[in-house]
């Protein structure tokens, strides 16, 4: 028993000799230990953290930055990438608020924004491209869902789509804690939130993005698009002006205006979504898209034109003086607009001419400018196409009725019902 508390007593001894005797190194002795244990194989990481904290902790007034720098490279090699940016963001803050000419001569002898930068930059691209794989192979999981009938596979395979999502939204959330400047790993964060409709949590990663690169047309449009179908149609506007302030190919530039026609039209400014949607048009004058979908927007003006004088013509009680001269003006108005919308849908039936909506504007405009025969045969092709179309022939009977033609009157009432049903 006495031998073995002597025994005992022995290593503690040793012990804290060996304490005392790390205690005495100087702040390079505690730097040149650390570098031994990483240049042993494998590398003794442990030993070597040992020594630079103690470096640190007993060294204050150094002040420890090739410490804190060699910290920073463990943990980076160890993936423990906030602790990494924590000390490497000590050393940058330090070497760039530096007044001490012996800390300003070693950051730049030692280059040490350089050499972080350079890691930052190696880890940032690994933990991204781990990201983009992850993703890749959850679209792909995501299309083969799609066909999947059986309500309980189709359950399975949309866990398993999920969860590859999140596998690669870890990554690229440690790509952002990396480089948190750079707007990529925010950009695919938001669209791996967009792809799970989580919408507002897309939004809070664009956002982040746009406030360090509101150039970036990918991430602009992908921000329209979740502002629009989530119904905040102004800030899709604002974010549609940006998008037209860059160097866009004439296609690109033509599909913003189109869409951005869209929001405005939503929140009724027609006005404005048929100045955006003529512009579209300039560009890409052979899309009967854009056609039909612009001279819809002048029938609905002119539609709002009619609304406006009928509430015009209540206020003023009918007052002959005060209404004749406002619904000519009206009328005129009215006129003007229905003939520039015949010859829109005149340029999209030339494009399309199948095109049965088109063909029914096409006739209604010249209709309201009784135009009677180009009317007629906007209706009768469609007839051609759809001999049972009933809005067609009845749209022809009211024509036949005002010419008086009975032989073609009676044709149109075979096959339009409307008004006999009215009747009973």
């Amino acid at each position: 028993m006495k031998k073995l508390l002597i025994f005992i007593l022995a290593i503690l001894i040793l012990t804290s000799s060996m304490v005392v005797a790390q205690r005495r190194l100087d702040y390079n002795g505690y730097i040149r230990s650390a570098k031994i244990y990483l240049d042993l194989t494998p590398k003794d990481y442990k030993k070597a953290a040992e020594m630079l904290e103690a470096a640190i902790e007993y060294f204050p007034d150094e002040p420890p930055i090739e410490a804190h720098f060699i910290l920073g490279n463990i943990y980076a090699d160890k993936n423990l990438f906030e602790e990494m940016r924590k000390e490497y963001d000590y050393v940058l803050n330090l070497c760039d608020t530096a007044q001490d000419k012996d800390v300003k001569k070693e950051c730049e002898k030692e280059d040490y924004a350089e050499r972080i930068h350079k890691v930052l930059a190696s880890n940032w691209i690994q933990q991204y491209n781990n990201g983009v794989n992850a993703l890749k192979r959850a679209r792909s999981e995501a299309e083969s869902c799609e066909g999947i009938t059986d309500s309980i596979l189709k359950m399975e395979c949309d866990s398993s789509t999920m969860e590859l999502y999140m596998y690669a939204a870890e990554y690229f959330e440690t790509s952002t804690m990396i480089l948190p400047d750079s707007a990529q790993g925010w950009i695919n964060l938001g669209l791996i939130y967009y792809s799970i409709d989580s919408t507002e949590k897309a939004m809070e990663f664009y956002n982040k993005a746009l406030e360090i690169n509101d150039e970036d047309l990918s991430l602009l449009s992908n921000t329209f698009s979740i502002y629009f179908n989530t119904g905040n149609y102004e800030e899709a506007i604002e974010v549609g002006k940006k998008m037209l302030e860059l160097e866009l190919t004439e296609q690109s530039r033509a599909d913003v205006l189109y869409n951005m026609s869209f929001a405005y039209n939503t929140i009724d400014q027609i006005d404005s979504a048929i100045v955006y949607l003529k512009k579209s048009v300039e560009i890409t004058p052979d899309s009967p898209d854009a056609l039909y979908n612009l001279g819809a927007f002048i029938i609905k003006g002119g539609a709002g034109l009619a609304t406006r004088l009928g509430d015009l013509q209540d206020s003023v009680e009918a007052d002959p003086e005060k209404y004749e001269p406002i619904r000519d003006a009206v009328q005129d108005s009215l006129q003007e607009k229905y003939r520039e919308a015949a010859e829109v849908f005149e340029q999209t039936v030339e494009l399309q001419p199948e095109n049965m909506d088109a063909l029914d504007w096409l006739g209604r405009a010249y209709f309201f400018l009784e135009e009677w025969d180009k009317s007629k045969q906007a209706y009768q092709k469609i007839i051609e196409l759809d001999s049972d179309n009933e809005d067609a022939w009845c749209q022809l009977l009211l024509i036949y009725l005002k010419e008086n033609n009975r032989e073609k009157i009676l044709e149109a009432r075979e096959h339009c019902k409307r008004y006999d049903k009215k009747k009973k």
